[in-house]
């Protein structure tokens, strides 16, 4: 396996140490070259971390990357121009999301470098959030958009605001302040759409796909997918498209004033 990579020193070092033997990793540290050689067809798979393009290249680099053939990974640390990066390649051309020091470990990193398709819907939820995320704190914002995005879902409200280094109830009035519900419900809504997208694998059971999404119980899935849509659980890839079911949670999770269970 080759890949192809866009990141700081210290990322490709642990790239390389994840897969050992199992890859060769070409690093790259400029935009220019990396796209120059992105567009030779040997590469599994690419790397990229967006704080390495500048502002002003953003837009024509996304252009051309996501004419490229392999499957791209975004690995970064995850600032306000990373995340608006990640949503705008989530519409056109994304395999996943790794959050450096979040879901990174060794064992993620190897099972994340050799995916099979995957819906990144959560990605694609961040940008119709983007007016609210963009308000609130760089460390609440991040925390939020890992609920979303990263490998590893956020399993409650606690790890939020672990993750975003402020208390539970600051996270929750940061949320009220930019018109958001609270924790609660950011994550619950977070974990249904990472549920919906392990549906697509109609061999695994409700106990797994909750593992998996982040809620503590098949009963706890089961109900936040009817509280949330009105939907049963397993109905739910029949009754929503995936852009569909954004938009109903994005106006569920602005305006709904139910606080559903997530454990």
């Amino acid at each position: 396996m080759r890949i192809l990579t866009l990141l700081p020193a210290a990322a490709v070092e642990r790239v390389t140490v994840a897969l050992g033997k199992a890859a060769l990793v070409e690093a790259v540290f400029e935009p220019r070259q990396f796209l120059e050689l992105a567009t030779v067809g040997i590469w599994r798979m690419l790397m990229i971390d967006p704080d390495l393009i500048t502002h002003e290249a953003t837009s024509a680099f996304v252009d051309s990357v996501v004419c490229c053939a392999a499957p791209l990974i975004v690995y970064t640390s995850l600032t306000r121009a990373s995340a608006r990066t990640i949503a705008t390649l989530a519409k056109r051309s994304l395999a996943g999301v790794l959050l450096r020091g979040f879901d990174d470990s060794l064992a993620t990193l190897r099972l994340t470098l050799d995916p099979g398709p995957l819906e990144l819907l959560g990605a694609s939820m961040v940008e119709l959030l983007a007016y609210e995320l963009d308000e609130l704190p760089m460390d609440v914002r991040r925390g939020t958009i890992a609920a979303f995005c990263a490998s590893a879902p956020v399993n409650s409200p606690k790890a939020l605001a672990v993750l975003s280094g402020q208390s539970r109830r600051s996270v929750d009035r940061w949320f009220t302040r930019v018109g958001l519900k609270p924790a609660k419900s950011v994550l619950a809504t977070s974990q249904l759409i990472r549920a919906y997208s392990s549906l697509e694998d109609t061999s695994l059971s409700l106990a797994s796909v909750a593992l998996t999404s982040g809620f503590g119980s098949a009963r706890a899935l089961r109900h936040n997918s009817l509280a949330l849509t009105g939907i049963p659980v397993r109905a739910l890839r029949r009754s929503f498209p995936p852009l569909g079911l954004l938009d109903h949670l994005t106006t569920q999770i602005r305006s709904s004033t139910l606080c559903p269970k997530t454990a």
